[in-house]
């Protein structure tokens, strides 16, 4: 990959990429008591610290061994709006079904499109399938309970759209098609006995056919494995090492899901797994069946805090991952800020049936592959988050979901999406007749850019 020469220091950067490095040899010092290696690393790293610190003449760094780098704290002086035009030229609206047998919850945890099919998972321990043209509710995926083909409750989901299967994950893996035809349980590896501190999670993924990658967690101090490739044999084939903790309370052990466990996602045939704690994006190779690592993010002043004990010692400019989606140009990226958002809102979610009501500081950003560009975005429409919707003048748009058929998918319950759609100022006549159409007792609308 290319470097582009400009006359900006990079020092900072270098400097949060050796702390970085420290943190991945830091694993080590847990498990090799040998004082003649610690030195020999520390000394090679100290060196190489040396070294780079001291160059006067530096560069503008985008990538580093062919790994892209995104950078936070840069990336969010480019304070931008980006029209949907850009990335589609047409836009879709469906209607589901609305029927007692096919309700909704309050809170839509993942909606996928694939095979002319919705797939829902809201709260309920399976998914709910629609018809993708015509909203028409068709059949669930799994079911409640403690037998075979059954979860009392849903942790996870992935599907090989390829192989059209699915599979459902809490405490085990349910394995269905696409059509909802129940396959196999498969249970999940157990760790050996030097890892005994990591604990398997449920967020599992489909690497191929019959290999499988899942999350770990510790309420230790330290957390040996981030993630776990296994067989359907559940066979431990390889595992990608973690290289940093939480400093946890001295009594109260807890965990963060996305933070110590990370998650999945894929981009066209490609998987990528995220773990909040830290900076990098691995990709799996299927060569090695490990993780490499893909780009990472220089995060600078807004580093992640690792405290669970101490509110008072978290850095206020934090931002942090939340989501990622990708296709073959473009990284979209939902951010989670403290106070490093310029455009704080009021929003809402759903806690046990309740509303509970907080001020959003989330910020979308948008890297492009292609020109290396940094994008973080403004609001087009005050308290509403995503691109600017120039092909209905309709809500603003975001892709919550990439296809393997590279269409966006975005979504909204009924009542937020009529919320949201009077305060735009001049919608297309087309927005106007199918918001006459909801109401807001309706099942979702799922919102389609192609």
């Amino acid at each position: 990959m290319k470097k582009e020469r400009n006359n900006c220091t990079i020092r900072s950067f270098l400097v949060s990429l050796i702390q970085g490095i420290l943190n991945r040899f830091k694993y080590l010092f847990y498990r090799e008591p040998d004082k003649t290696n610690r030195w020999v690393v520390l000394n090679y790293l100290t060196l190489f610290f040396l070294l780079i610190t001291s160059c006067k003449n530096t560069q503008k760094i985008y990538s580093i061994g062919g790994i892209y780098v995104l950078d936070v704290e840069q990336g969010q002086k480019k304070l931008v709006t980006k029209n949907l035009t850009e990335f589609k030229s047409n836009i879709r609206y469906i209607k589901l079904e609305t029927s007692t047998n096919c309700l909704i919850g309050n809170t839509i945890n993942n909606v996928y499109v694939e095979d002319n099919k919705i797939f829902i998972r809201d709260n309920e321990p399976f998914l709910k399938v629609f018809d993708s043209n015509t909203g028409k509710y068709l059949y669930n995926i799994g079911r409640k309970g403690q037998g075979p083909g059954e979860l009392p409750y849903l942790g996870h989901i992935d599907m090989n759209v390829e192989e059209k299967i699915i599979i459902l994950g809490w405490g085990k893996i349910l394995k269905y098609n696409f059509s909802g035809k129940y396959l196999k349980d498969i249970a999940l590896p157990t760790l050996p006995a030097s890892d005994s501190t990591d604990i398997i999670y449920h967020n599992v993924v489909m690497l191929d056919k019959n290999l499988y990658s899942v999350g770990a967690y510790t309420t230790s101090d330290h957390q040996i494995n981030a993630a776990i490739i296994f067989d359907e044999q559940s066979n431990i084939i390889n595992t990608l090492k973690s290289y940093d903790d939480y400093i946890q309370h001295h009594t109260i052990k807890t965990f963060s899901p996305i933070d110590q466990t990370g998650f999945y996602y894929k981009s066209i045939d490609r998987i990528h797994f995220f773990r909040g704690l830290c900076d990098t994006v691995y990709e799996y190779n299927p060569s090695t069946r490990n993780f490499d690592p893909y780009f990472c993010f220089n995060f600078g002043k807004h580093r992640r805090s690792r405290y669970y004990d101490n509110v008072d010692k978290n850095n206020k400019d934090e931002i942090s991952v939340q989501k990622l989606s990708e296709n073959e140009r473009f990284i979209f990226i939902d951010f989670r800020t403290i106070k490093a958002s310029t455009e704080p809102f009021d929003d809402y979610f759903y806690r046990a049936g309740q509303v509970v009501e907080y001020v959003n500081n989330s910020v979308y950003a948008l890297y492009d592959k292609e020109t290396r560009i940094f994008y973080f975005l403004l609001q087009p429409v005050k308290g509403i988050r995503g691109l600017v919707n120039d092909i209905d003048n309709g809500l603003p748009f975001w892709p919550k979901y990439i296809s393997s058929e590279n269409e966006y998918v975005d979504y909204f319950q009924a009542f937020d999406f009529i919320e949201k759609a009077n305060k735009i100022p001049n919608p297309d006549d087309s927005l106007k007749k199918f918001l006459e159409s909801v109401d807001e007792e309706d099942n979702p609308i799922i919102i389609i850019a192609y």
